[in-house]
């Protein structure tokens, strides 16, 4: 088979090709495009491009919008991202840039850095994302318990956004036929930054996580419920992220198995994701492939499903 790149989602569940991939590297252009259904009626679309610069350096381009509003996620995300990447020899380096929101919940913005070590038959990441996450306006009307024990009745609007960091490493050796890849990925929240409409609330221009959810209940909500889904949890806010898979390349067929584990921001739920698939070749320069797997999640029911993707290089 021509074609030997793997496709990762990077940065903001956007999909873009992995430019360390030794065949990838090999082609002047190359690209992809996906789609993907859940049994609960979420849809996700996503793609991506990519091509040499010079001998060792890279560019890519993606997007991904999906679509959980049939859902109690409820969610119509849209995400754009680029990366440049370039190959010193044993070390490569890796830049972007991110975007994705939901016209009526966030509007998030990311940097994100990685930089690789690697050698015949494996590979070794170490990754940074710092994002900053603005909300839509929020329509207060609470009480809630502010970090000294007092209370504080709240009808006002309020603007919000919060700054996070996230710092994680990626593993891949292969031997022979079998390719075994493991990665986890910790974030750090500064408090949210809120302006209040009303004067007096001064206190709460830099809220703690506990205040924030008090007031901000309903958005925290559904962005946990948006985190156990599988189209939406790389663009969730999240406490955790780890996952490994493995793959046995059986010369026409690629067999794979993946299992992430996730935990979200807010209210510390996990998912617990196990997914199948195999690709195989469409001519000298074209992969496809198809994939089922199931999301158990710690307080909903599990949800099902597949997807489709296609790769191709020139």
């Amino acid at each position: 088979m021509i074609l030997r790149f793997r496709t990762i989602v990077q940065g903001l569940t956007v999909l873009v090709l992995c430019a360390g991939s030794s065949l990838a590297a090999a082609q002047s252009f190359y690209g992809s495009l996906g789609l993907e259904a859940d049994e609960d009626g979420g849809r996700l679309l996503l793609g991506a491009i990519g091509g040499r610069l010079a001998a060792r350096s890279q560019w890519d381009l993606g997007f991904a919008t999906a679509d959980t509003s049939r859902d109690f996620a409820g969610l119509r995300t849209s995400a754009f991202d680029g990366s440049l990447y370039h190959d010193f020899g044993r070390i490569g380096l890796r830049v972007g840039l991110g975007r994705w929101q939901d016209n009526a919940v966030v509007t998030a913005e990311q940097i994100t850095g990685s930089l690789d070590l690697h050698g015949a038959g494996w590979s070794l990441a170490f990754e940074s994302q710092f994002r900053t996450s603005d909300f839509e306006p929020l329509e207060v009307q609470r009480t809630i318990v502010r970090r000294d024990g007092s209370e504080l009745t709240i009808d006002a609007r309020a603007d919000c956004a919060i700054d996070d960091l996230g710092l994680g490493a990626r593993l891949r050796p292969t031997r022979g036929a079998w390719t075994v890849a493991a990665s986890a990925m910790r974030y750090d929240y500064d408090a949210a930054q809120c302006v209040f409409d009303l004067p007096g609330l001064e206190a709460l221009r830099r809220s703690t996580r506990a205040e924030f959810m008090q007031f901000a209940d309903r958005l925290t909500l559904q962005l946990t419920l948006g985190a156990g889904r599988r189209l939406l949890a790389r663009t969730a806010l999240l406490d955790s992220r780890a996952g490994v898979s493995l793959a046995w390349d059986r010369g026409a067929r690629i067999y794979n198995v993946y299992l992430d584990r996730l935990e979200d921001a807010f209210f510390g739920q996990s998912a617990d994701t196990l997914s199948a698939g195999i690709s195989f070749p469409l001519g000298a320069s074209q992969e496809f492939e198809a994939y089922a797997g199931v999301t158990a999640l710690e307080a909903q029911p599990n949800v099902s499903f597949v997807g489709l993707l296609w790769l191709f290089a020139r």
